[in-house]
């Protein structure tokens, strides 16, 4: 039977069916005590209470869904009991979730570069197209720097998912990288562009909103950034070759 509500669910609203991750152990770590189901959008007791207004990625619906004495038979469950959340965790990083997110909002900035590469050849400023000043030839410079970084690093992370021993840290530092970089990337475009970028007929404000969103999705970039910390390598020994005597001497007050 399940209760409760959750809210900006991607496709809520849409979907025919829902996969729902519910607390069926509260005596237990939620590591242990989450469950998958299956739940059919006709269900008694479910609904969508709201289709959210967002600033960006307005052609993603997001819901809100409500449970209300829901019942769930027991062929609607997926795996075993309370090993929903280690089976999620594995999609988000084995799987690539965080990654396909992160090479999502890469697009978005690659457009906002695209087309500021494109309006800087073409807007005349001062007798001289806009890319002749320097400061905007800077501009795009480090907006491509920042791009070929975001992309690189999640090539890198995806490839590296085929391994035994992938780094973990890096499927959700890669997007955290990748979004916060077209942040900076889509506000240089604004500035790249002056008030023209930040007209709704121009299609660098929309690009900014879009950008804006992934800060969120697929996981909040501090609650992930949290997550890849617990995933930081041990120390050095002393007997390894990156291990310094002087840091242990600094550490010690030495």
């Amino acid at each position: 039977m399940l209760n409760g509500t959750k809210r900006y669910i991607s496709n809520g609203g849409l979907a025919k069916v829902y996969q729902i991750a519910a607390r069926t152990d509260k005596d237990n770590p939620m590591m242990n005590s989450l469950t998958a189901f299956l739940v059919p959008s006709d269900a008694k007791g479910f609904e969508v209470t709201e289709v959210w207004d967002k600033l960006g990625q307005r052609c993603v619906q997001n819901g809100t869904l409500e449970f209300h004495d829901v019942e769930v038979p027991a062929e609607d469950q997926i795996g075993e009991i309370g090993q929903a959340l280690p089976a999620l965790a594995n999609l988000f990083i084995r799987h690539g979730s965080n990654i396909q997110a992160g090479a999502t909002v890469l697009g978005v900035a690659q457009r906002a570069y695209d087309l500021s590469l494109q309006y800087g050849h073409a807007r005349i400023q001062g007798s001289v197209p806009l890319l002749d000043h320097q400061l905007q030839q800077i501009r795009l410079a480090r907006m491509a720097m920042k791009i070929e970084a975001s992309r690189s690093y999640l090539w890198r992370t995806a490839w590296s998912t085929q391994l035994e021993e992938m780094d973990r840290k890096n499927a959700m530092l890669s997007k955290v990288f990748a979004s916060e970089s077209a942040v900076q990337v889509c506000q240089e475009a604004m500035e790249f562009w002056g008030a023209a970028g930040y007209m709704r007929k121009n299609p660098i404000e929309k690009l900014m909103r879009d950008a804006l969103s992934f800060l969120h999705s697929d996981g909040t970039n501090d609650v992930l950034t949290l997550k890849a910390a617990g995933f930081l390598e041990d120390p050095p020994q002393v007997d390894d070759l990156i291990y310094s005597p002087r840091v242990a001497e600094a550490a010690a007050g030495r």
